[in-house]
């Protein structure tokens, strides 16, 4: 198969185009024919190693950690998945999107592709979408409970408001000036630009408890 591989840390340029043999899923693995990858500005990170300390991937490794495809084989033990299943997926430690197949854990950070979502658009919703639903399940105890998104216009707020705004929550976002025009198209009641600070939460602060605050993360890197 065909793969993207990264052989040192470098820039994006220097990435090799490669045929290597395909993967076998070991227990608890799905191999995946990649339909799309998603290039997340982490990917660049990884490749030119600038996260080397704190998140160690030696080369040689196949960047693209979010990617959306087919499961074509499955491991012992797999028991969420089958072969045939549409699956959109994110990847840790084995990131490997940027290939003809890939292997992924079953696990929390596989989810089923629903059959109306290009793959396309789901390679581009894991880190963030997922991430997201997970903040907020954690957040939730019924609905019209009132929620402050720091951050929402980035990669995991931008998901957060909207989730939080169909599951029946009110939602105040900050944001940066220059994006604070985004949050209204994602059913944000009160956008708050982040120059106004304290005294702008304040100032839109509902009376009463039961608020929570969650963390988006910013846009730019």
């Amino acid at each position: 198969m065909k793969a993207l591989v990264c052989y040192g840390y470098g820039a994006p340029e220097s990435l090799q185009l490669t045929e290597i043999p395909r993967p076998v899923p070991g227990p608890g693995q799905l191999l995946v024919k990649v339909a799309a990858v998603a290039l997340n500005p982490r990917d660049i990170l990884l490749v030119t190693g600038t996260t080397r300390d704190f998140l160690p991937v030696e080369p040689p490794f196949i960047p693209g950690m979010e990617y959306a495809g087919t499961v074509v084989s499955i491991g012992l033990d797999v028991s969420q998945c089958a072969v045939g299943d549409e699956i959109l997926a994110w990847t840790y430690p084995v990131f490997s999107g940027t290939a003809d197949y890939a292997l992924v854990d079953e696990g929390p950070t596989v989810a089923h592709r629903h059959a109306g979502l290009a793959a396309e658009q789901a390679a581009a919703l894991p880190v963030g979408a997922m991430a997201a639903a997970t903040l907020l399940v954690a957040v939730e105890s019924g609905r019209g409970r009132t929620l402050l998104v720091d951050g929402a216009s980035g990669e995991i707020g931008h998901y957060l408001g909207q989730l939080a705004h169909r599951a029946g929550h009110k939602v105040f976002a900050i944001a940066c000036p220059d994006d604070a025009h985004l949050l209204g198209d994602i059913g944000t009641e009160h956008p708050i630009e982040r120059r106004r600070g304290a005294a702008g939460v304040r100032a839109f602060r509902p009376a009463g408890g039961g608020h929570r605050h969650l963390a988006g993360r910013r846009r730019r890197y």
